[in-house]
């Protein structure tokens, strides 16, 4: 009697059995054939065995995309498990199942991730659209505060203009335009220039000076004001809303 590898399990059971005694494996059917054969056979098995252990690992190292080399590895395994390495073949079994475990932990924390993301989009965008609101908010304040701080600014350099004509007409006995106050060093060459903080200033007089003087003071654009403003000889301060103001406008004072 010899002694033969079960093709199923790997163990040694008689050439005379009909059944593997170990894992109920049917060798009668292969009694016929050559030992070659079973030596063949086995060296098959022990090959799947440790390519299942290989592909085994190699996928467990990488969740998802080595998805298909574990489903591999499962199929060689099964095939290795009738071999002498059937305890490679059960490792690699056992390594698939916790790679395919990780592969659906995976795929569930890439779906939550993703709802949260699909959820957190209509809280980014409201909390865009309320920065974007505050910021337009904010601007628009900016720019009415530099409208008003321009308009005062312009009141004031209307009354130092009537009061420099006052003391120049005082001096010489008459009035004079900006650049005649600048030489006089009664007002600043910002001023004398025709232009200081978005506003715009153009002399006039009836009389070439004799006995009547006026300004008139302009936004440059409405984002720098929305006054109109008009001083003359009388020092009354006068204002309009709807283009250039003059004698006949209503009194801001």
């Amino acid at each position: 009697m010899a002694l033969i590898k079960c093709p199923e399990c790997g163990k040694d059971v008689s050439d005379k059995a009909k059944v593997c005694p170990h894992c109920g494996f049917p060798i009668e059917k292969y009694e016929k054939l050559d030992p070659d054969s079973f030596v063949t056979i086995e060296k098959d098995n022990k090959d799947s065995a440790v390519v299942s252990l290989v592909l085994s690992i190699i996928g467990l190292m990488l969740p998802i995309i080595g998805l298909p080399l574990i489903i591999l590895a499962f199929l060689f395994a099964l095939k290795g498990r009738n071999s002498s390495y059937r305890e490679l073949a059960i490792a690699a079994n056992t390594l698939c199942f916790i790679g395919l475990l990780l592969t659906v932990i995976c795929f569930g924390i890439m779906i939550l991730f993703y709802l949260q993301i699909v959820n957190a989009i209509p809280n980014l965008e409201s909390a865009m659209d309320t920065s974007l609101d505050n910021l337009a908010f904010s601007i628009n304040n900016l720019k009415n505060n530099t409208k008003s701080d321009n308009e005062s600014a312009a009141i004031s350099n209307l009354r130092t203009l009537a009061v420099s004509e006052a003391v120049f007409q005082n001096i010489n006995g008459f009035y004079t335009n900006l650049d005649g106050l600048e030489t006089a060093d009664l007002i600043d060459a910002k001023l004398a220039s025709g232009t200081k903080q978005g506003y715009t200033y153009l002399y006039g007089s009836l009389d070439d000076g004799q006995f009547t003087f006026s300004f008139n003071a302009n936004p440059v654009n409405y984002s720098t004001g929305t006054l109109f403003l008009y001083v003359d000889h009388t020092g009354v301060i006068r204002y309009s809303n709807y283009g250039q103001a003059n004698e006949n406008s209503e009194p801001i004072d």
